[in-house]
């Protein structure tokens, strides 16, 4: 079983804590291989995204779609955060589009769907029963949906599926079970059913997810309501275009993005495992408009236009935000916007001008869409990282780079990574005691807790010592006076 600071860990299954070990014992400890985890579980959803596309869609969808999701910066940016999340999207994609590739024939493929099975276990074995939640709902529906599946078929193929997931998830929950009597009780009920049906963090409105998911599929999602008209819609030559899979699809992205949205805790990355099949059911819409407009001008024409120019200007926005993260002043800040709008001013040209082809126009958008991407994942996200992560600014800080630091009531989840070579204690809330023996083997500190929490340290020494805030957030610096505590402590034996 997992642990943390010496406690057991029930808030999550293992798998990314296994694949961290096993990367720090390939790479040593270092954040690049902290990360390395997530990056490669995008990695291999989007080139199983291409791979199950093409055979399900054709060529140029899977194409389009793969495009749409490497320029989704949502995507982009949590593939370099260290979660569940990315895990849980590639394995819910190799799920689903597994299953949808195994019955795309006449002839059932078992191979398949023992694939669909081994992803779905080692999905389980990442986020806990959501993986599996995620996808049999819509699969189910959508089996049930085909004329040419029959219910024993429908049975049969979840069967082929949950046996692999069964066997590669279930031991590492009996093992659990039979050793913490508790782990049932925090893992499944805490963190799993209070936490969808009465948040006790992240709690949002119901409609939290509208905005969360065209700001994360952006810029592809500009053309989303474009793609769901397009498979919802009755007309003849919408209906003629899409296909049975384009339904899974649909279903797949919806049930994710509506499952999370009844639940109470909300955090944006929890709907990351509807891009990819969002993603790929844009760019299928996406191509068959263009085939559609082949020797002729349409209204799709002009969505690269549009696209590209409220790229542009978000853009402006990311990298004027990314440089107030990084403490520049308001002229730096608007010379360095100028110079990128000026750059980027002859992309922008080539959308807006009617004489320009098609081809052009939309390569151009894509190149601009490319590079408000790489400023969100690359300059602004990791800015606003670095400026709100407490143990980055303290282990920054020369000022005070040998102080021993002290956690009371905070959670430090990395400071043997980023403070390998300072002494770091671990209190809770209800340790002052312990807080203040610490602090007396250690007069001179840094203290990281709430400002509550700090004031009881401040009135317990009261005039022994001094508390002052430093710039870090969370984060104050105690100074004793060792001289008046032993003083103090002197005049306390002599009375009695």
């Amino acid at each position: 079983s997992l642990s943390l600071a010496g406690e057991p860990y029930y808030d999550k299954p293992p798998l990314l804590a296994w694949l961290t070990a096993i990367s720090y014992s390939l790479f040593g400890n270092s954040e690049w291989a902290t990360r390395l985890p997530s990056v490669l579980a995008s990695f291999l959803t989007v080139g199983f995204l291409i791979h199950a596309g093409r055979r399900l869609l054709g060529f140029r969808e899977a194409i389009f779609g793969t495009a749409l999701l490497l320029l989704a910066w949502g995507f982009s940016s949590h593939s370099r955060y260290v979660t569940m999340d990315s895990l849980l999207t590639l394995f819910t994609t190799i799920s689903t589009l597994g299953i949808a590739n195994a019955c795309h024939s006449s002839k059932l493929k078992t191979r398949w769907l023992l694939l669909a099975g081994i992803a779905m276990g080692l999905g389980i074995l990442s986020k806990g029963p959501v993986c599996a939640v995620l996808v049999l709902p819509p699969v189910t529906l959508w089996l049930m949906l085909r004329r040419d599946v029959s219910s024993k078929e429908v049975r049969s193929i979840l069967k082929s599926v949950l046996v692999p997931a069964g066997i590669v998830a279930a031991p590492w929950y009996l093992l659990n079970s039979t050793r913490n009597p508790e782990f049932l009780t925090q893992f499944l009920w805490k963190h799993h059913v209070l936490r969808f049906s009465d948040a006790f963090n992240h709690s949002e409105p119901i409609w939290y997810y509208l905005p969360v998911c065209f700001l994360m599929m952006f810029p592809a999602s500009i053309l989303l309501p474009r793609a769901i008209h397009a498979m919802t819609s009755g007309k003849q030559k919408h209906r003629s275009e899409r296909s049975s899979l384009h339904g899974l699809l649909l279903l797949f992205s919806l049930w994710t993005v509506g499952f999370f949205s009844m639940s109470q805790c909300k955090l944006p990355a929890y709907v990351l495992p509807a891009l990819p099949t969002l993603a790929l059911l844009i760019g299928s819409v996406l191509d068959t408009d263009l085939r559609r407009a082949v020797g002729r001008r349409t209204r799709v024409d002009r969505l690269s236009k549009r696209i590209a120019i409220g790229t542009c200007c978000l853009s402006a926005i990311v990298l004027g935000a990314g440089f107030q993260f990084d403490g520049q002043s308001l002229t730096m800040v608007c010379a360095a916007v100028l110079a990128f709008l000026l750059s980027v001013c002859l992309a922008i040209m080539f959308p807006i001008k009617r004489s320009t082809s098609r081809q052009t126009s939309w390569l151009a958008t894509f190149a601009v869409a490319f590079l408000f991407v790489f400023l969100c994942a690359n300059f602004l996200v990791p800015s606003i990282a670095s400026k709100r992560s407490i143990l980055n600014s303290i282990s920054m800080d020369e000022s005070d780079a040998s102080l021993p630091v002290v956690y009371f009531g905070r959670d430090s989840f990395a400071a043997t990574l980023y403070l390998p070579d300072r002494e770091v204690g671990y209190f809770d809330e209800d340790s002052l005691a312990e807080v203040r023996s610490w602090l007396q083997r250690h007069p001179q500190s840094i203290c990281v807790g709430s400002d509550a929490n700090v004031e009881r340290i401040k009135n317990s020494f009261g005039k022994f010592g001094s508390v002052e805030k430093t710039p870090i957030r969370h984060t104050f610096k105690v100074e004793l006076r060792p001289s008046r505590l032993a003083d103090s402590a002197v005049g306390v034996e002599t009375r009695k």
